[in-house]
This record gives C-alpha cells, sequence and structure tokens, in this order.
C-alpha cells in the first residue's frame, strides 16, 4: 500500500512539496487502501495521478510531467509497505523500484478503458448509452466495428458489381 508521498520536487505544480511544508491543520494522515483526491482544476490531481501510474508500471511517464522551472531537480519520495526498503524514490529519469499493485482510475484510465460513443453524430445516437469496460470488452468493440466496416464494404462492391451486370 502506498503510505504517502515524502517529497515531490520539480514535478508539474510539485516544485517543492514535502508533508512539513504544508501547514499543520491541513496535513493529511497516511494514505488507507482506497483514497480520492479532491480538488480544483489545476491543482495537481492530475500530477499526483501520472505519478502513481508511472510508479504502477516502471515508466518514465513522469519525466514528461517535468515542471517548468528545470532548476530545481525531479525526485518523487513515496512510502510504502513494501519489505525490506519501504521508499522507492524517482530520480534521474527512473525509478528504483515499482509498486504494480496500484489503480488510478482518472480520465486516462476512462480513455484506456472505457468506449462511451462519446462523439455524438447522427451515426453514434444508436450507440449513445452503450457502455464496455476493459480492454478487452474494447477489444471485441474494435473487432466488432472492423467486422461492420468489412462487411459495409462488401455490400458496396455487390451493389456496384449489380449495377454493372443490369447495365
Amino acid at each position: 500500500m502506498i503510505k504517502k508521498f515524502i517529497k515531490i520536487s520539480g514535478t508539474g505544480k510539485f516544485l517543492n512539496y514535502s508533508p512539513t511544508v504544508v501547514p499543520a491543520p491541513y496535513r493529511t494522515t497516511d494514505f488507507e487502501r482506497l483514497n480520492l483526491i479532491y480538488g480544483e482544476n489545476g491543482s495537481g490531481k492530475t500530477t499526483l495521478a501520472i505519478i502513481l501510474k508511472s510508479l504502477k508500471d516502471n515508466c518514465a511517464l513522469l519525466s514528461k510531467k517535468r515542471a517548468f522551472d528545470r532548476t530545481v531537480p525531479q525526485i518523487v519520495e513515496i512510502l510504502t509497505d513494501l519489505t525490506p526498503s519501504p521508499r522507492i524514490i524517482f530520480a534521474n529519469n527512473t525509478w528504483d523500484n515499482h509498486y504494480p499493485n496500484l489503480e488510478i482510475f482518472d480520465i486516462h484510465f476512462i480513455n484506456e478503458n472505457i468506449y462511451t460513443g462519446l462523439e455524438i453524430q447522427n451515426s453514434h445516437k444508436k450507440n449513445l448509452f452503450e457502455i464496455i469496460f476493459g480492454q478487452h470488452g474494447i477489444q471485441l468493440k474494435n473487432d466488432i466495428q472492423q467486422l461492420k466496416d468489412n462487411i459495409q464494404s462488401g455490400n458496396s462492391t455487390i451493389r456496384e458489381t449489380k449495377e454493372r451486370i443490369e447495365i
């Protein structure tokens, strides 16, 4: 389990964050098994989600969220329940460990895992309330759409051929 962010510097809005910088009445306790992060637009929620996604996938995604002020080194330290080394550090564009047992339900999760038919055109209205969850479901939906496109193309070829024969 992720227990807390120890330090975030040079990343997104967080130039130099540590829990001790936050005034005492606003400090949070350690994270629980399930956590909801809420805040105004531009307050750093997406940055936290990217940090956790990078930590989960052990990728350098985080280096893309570098703060504009490049004089501050990009470092993230997170306290976890891992043993024997509970502290995981991102420095020099790499994590010293990763934490795969995380799920981040943000806008990127929705875009990658849920087909919603958000484009509302006449051809989409019949699918307006269709929702598909998970990578497997999205792949099946894409396969079905490809088959429909192939059928439509085949029907068009049949019509054109029929018209040529009838002439």
